[in-house]
């Protein structure tokens, strides 16, 4: 593993022929190793909430693979894509890279002209820090307390059983639309501009079901206020008391999984470097154990990976795209 900064403290002449040889700053260009400085992680959602717990676990640990100091920026707006904007577009030298979500990177081209990525040609990625499934929740309210109880309200009443989101074109909105599809049935999906407004929703009976993930949610159906109906994916976080769609007896749907990404372009030393890094964080137990904590699983591990899994599902939106209501 290389550490750019390990032989700071010594003399320059000694600094410039020891960095040399290991792969450390040539003078900026990066094309000799990552460039000496501290790093900008940017996060394109607001801080808190489970985004952002992961993006602040993984830039802990990634601080201390390269011993140095890394500074998260929240750039909000746009459902991320402003913030992954920034990232993709800032100087490709190492120092800035970002999180980028499943969602944005393959969906939002699908429906949207002039962003800064069509496919994974026009960013680098090393890797998925974490793959968050959907839990559907229900109102006590609404007489729904399994998916089967959701299949034959939706069956007796078409399109009259609501299913709240965090607006148009999120994961939530694409799982109801996978739900709907997989499940041949038609559901009310409703939009809400936050999650705390469709989570008061869902407590107070003014919504059927919520589509929302398991940290923001487990507490909520540990104390009774609403009913845990499934994980909408094979595994089922530990601590959660619910049933898998495996065990409902349908698909999976898609899972909001996070990417680590930086600009396209960057020298070959470079990627390495942030590479090694990564692989090393995202291998190491005491980061999955928090991870975990935050209701995700470990991701891809790697470009490759991480690629040939953003290939496959943006293959999976474009089927969606004709779906969505």
């Amino acid at each position: 593993m290389r550490t750019p900064r390990l032989l700071a403290a010594l003399t320059a002449v000694a600094s410039v022929t020891v960095l040399a040889a290991c792969g450390g700053s040539d003078g900026g260009d990066g094309s000799e190793g990552l460039p000496d400085g501290q790093l900008t992680f940017i996060v394109p959602y607001g801080p808190g909430g489970s985004t952002d717990n992961i993006s602040r676990i993984f830039v802990d640990h990634l601080e201390k693979q390269l011993d140095r100091p890394i500074v998260v920026e929240n750039v909000e707006g746009g459902g991320g894509v402003i913030g992954m904007t920034q990232t993709m577009q800032s100087d490709p030298d190492g120092l800035t890279i970002g999180l980028g979500t499943n969602t944005a990177l393959t969906f939002q081209p699908l429906i949207s002209d002039g962003l800064a990525w069509e496919s994974t040609d026009d960013y680098s990625v090393f890797g998925a820090m974490g793959e968050t499934p959907v839990l559907a929740i229900s109102s006590t309210a609404s007489g729904i307390e399994t998916m089967d109880d959701l299949v034959s309200e939706a069956e007796a009443r078409p399109g009259e059983i609501s299913v709240g989101t965090t607006g148009a074109n999120t994961l939530a909105h694409i799982s109801g639309a996978q739900l709907e599809d997989q499940l041949g049935i038609d559901l009310n999906i409703v939009h809400f501009p936050s999650a705390a407004e469709a989570v008061t929703a869902a407590v107070g009976g003014h919504i059927d079901v919520y589509l929302t993930t398991p940290s923001s949610a487990q507490g909520m159906v540990d104390a009774g206020e609403v009913n845990g109906l499934a994980i909408l994916n094979e595994q089922v976080p530990e601590g959660l008391d619910v049933p898998s769609a495996v065990d409902e007896g349908f698909d999976p749907v898609i899972s909001f999984t996070v990417y680590v990404i930086a600009p396209k372009g960057l020298p070959e030393a470079v990627s390495t470097d942030l590479q090694e890094a990564t692989t090393a964080v995202l291998e190491d137990p005491t980061y999955q154990e928090a991870v975990a904590g935050e209701g995700a699983f470990p991701g891809a591990i790697g470009a490759e990976d991480s690629k040939s899994a953003l290939v496959e599902e943006q293959e999976t939106m474009q089927a969606l795209v004709e779906i969505m209501d």
